[in-house]
């Protein structure tokens, strides 16, 4: 949200925001999905301290 947690100087910010929308879906129809999501935390004053990748991959059927 890119608030500042007064209490600890820390600040959230989310800039990933998957989805889809105006698809038309017939039955049947199979799908997969893989998402591939980085998180890091930046110190003010040091930069990047820590950085993490994950994934979240799965297939479905309508």
């Amino acid at each position: 949200m890119g608030n500042t947690n007064q209490a600890t100087g820390c600040r959230f910010l989310g800039e990933d925001f998957p989805g889809i929308t105006g698809r038309i879906t017939n039955s049947g129809e199979v799908y997969d999905f893989d998402f591939r999501f980085m998180g890091e935390v930046i110190h003010k004053t040091r930069g990047r301290v820590a950085q993490r990748w994950w994934n979240i991959q799965s297939t479905f059927s309508i």
